[in-house]
């Protein structure tokens, strides 16, 4: 940090990559473990605040999202969000960008997501208006 405020054109990334060589120390290991035991660390607290059922997240969502108000004329739509990682929108038009989605085989560490089996299971019940 004293070197950063010395010359703050120096940033703390490129120290850290400088520290990693130096130490010979890869910097991909460093950020995935570092990001281990954040993870670790969030599960444990939300273990401890019982913040790890499943139902959790649906029913803390954002209150002032979901918020009603009585005789308010409702916003159509009323929540706009993106469920699919927003690769369904990277293929509407074919001029902007052609082909099919890639394969991403990565799970998340959060239960944020939900795993792509959940979500396909009703795929065939969407009916048309």
């Amino acid at each position: 940090r004293a070197q950063h405020r010395a010359c703050p054109r120096f940033s703390i990334q490129a120290q850290v990559r400088a520290l990693c060589q130096l130490h010979a120390v890869r910097l991909l290991s460093s950020i995935s473990r570092t990001m281990s035991i954040l993870y670790g660390v969030d599960d444990l607290v939300n273990t401890a605040l019982r913040h790890d059922t499943p139902e959790w997240r649906m029913q803390h969502a954002c209150a002032p999202c979901l918020y009603v108000l009585e005789g308010e004329e409702p916003l159509k739509p009323a929540l706009l969000a993106t469920m699919d990682g927003n690769q369904s929108l990277k293929l509407v038009d074919d001029a902007y960008c052609a082909g099919i989605t890639r394969y991403d085989p990565r799970t998340a560490r959060t239960d944020m997501w939900l795993h792509p089996d959940d979500v396909n299971r009703f795929q065939n019940e969407v009916q048309d208006n």
